[in-house]
């Protein structure tokens, strides 16, 4: 903390969560309660830029990232929580830091930024591209939650993504898949039984 205030002649970029707009939901959360108390105070420093991230993927081996754990469940046949009406936004890491990048040089500063893709996918659907990848069915159970809210990036963030040339259609996602997990589509995917639990709760 103190060395954010002892360096006030230099700029500081901090990386939160878009979450935090969805303070109805997770309002109890600890790590949204700490975001917030990080965004404000990094809002004291002169020049500082705030980039609230969706969910990445990249080629990070953190298994509690929402997309490694999702890949590990269908892959070992596990049985996934699916939130009725849950919705995520999907960003490739390093399709991020491009992003970033842009910002940096185009000296957007002491602004809160929306760094998402332009396209929102239901968790169902994410459960459905990550098996059809696979080649394997998966074993869900459903659960009604309040719905997520959809999320879109920042205006200026748009306008970057057309600049950079970046396609996020719909197709975005499978073709991160490709990206990051293609290495493990020859290895064999665990069967267990029952195939498939889908109860609602």
């Amino acid at each position: 903390m103190a060395t954010l205030t002892e360096h006030t002649e230099r700029k500081v970029v901090y990386f939160s969560t878009c979450a935090i707009s969805q303070e109805r939901i997770y309002s109890k959360s600890p790590y949204l309660q700490h975001k917030r108390m990080m965004e404000a105070y990094v809002k004291q420093h002169p020049t500082y830029l705030i980039i609230r991230l969706p969910n990445l993927v990249g080629g990070t081996g953190n298994p509690e990232n929402l997309v490694n754990l999702l890949a590990r469940k269908v892959r070992q046949h596990e049985v996934i929580d699916i939130w009725k009406n849950s919705i995520r936004n999907i960003l490739d890491v390093e399709d991020a830091v491009q992003i970033t990048n842009q910002l940096v040089e185009k000296d957007i500063f002491n602004k809160v930024i929306k760094v998402a893709s332009t396209v929102n996918y239901r968790i169902e659907e994410i459960v459905s591209e990550i098996s059809v990848f696979y080649g394997a069915k998966p074993r869900t159970n459903v659960i009604t939650k309040p719905p997520d809210f959809e999320i879109y990036p920042s205006e200026i963030v748009r306008d970057i993504i057309g600049e950079l040339g970046l396609n996020m259609d719909k197709l975005y996602f499978r073709r991160i898949l490709e990206k990051y997990f293609n290495n493990q589509r020859n290895i064999p995917v665990t069967k267990r039984e029952p195939d498939q639990v889908n109860e609602e709760k």
